[in-house]
């Protein structure tokens, strides 16, 4: 995962002028579990992809959700509830570029 640094400076860089900066962050209770770092990608007419910051391009091979160490599992149910809620995010699709086949949480999302 990037540096909070680094994604500004991504999203400064690289972002067009219809994409929206979508970080989701997930609760478990009061505690913040996890974040993933989104941006919506608009494309005409009205389809909106979701995406990691960064994914897509040469300089990032890090995509992946940060969370709190033991909450693969859960942290996967919790964000998997949160993405089917997506009216918040209003997407409709979700493209994942640049992430670990290994990555037990992005594995848990795909499979549900």
């Amino acid at each position: 995962m990037q540096s909070a640094d680094w994604i500004m400076a991504w999203w400064s860089t690289f972002a067009k002028q219809h994409d929206e900066l979508c970080l989701q962050m997930v609760l478990d209770g009061d505690e913040l579990v996890a974040v993933a770092p989104w941006y919506l990608q608009n494309h005409w007419p009205r389809v909106r992809c979701l995406r990691f910051l960064g994914d897509g391009m040469i300089c990032s091979d890090h995509s992946t959700i940060v969370r709190l160490p033991g909450y693969d599992e859960a942290g996967g149910s919790l964000l998997t509830q949160s993405l089917r809620q997506g009216a918040a995010l209003s997407w409709d699709s979700i493209k994942l570029e640049a992430v670990s086949g290994t990555d037990m949480l992005i594995r848990q999302i795909v499979d549900d």
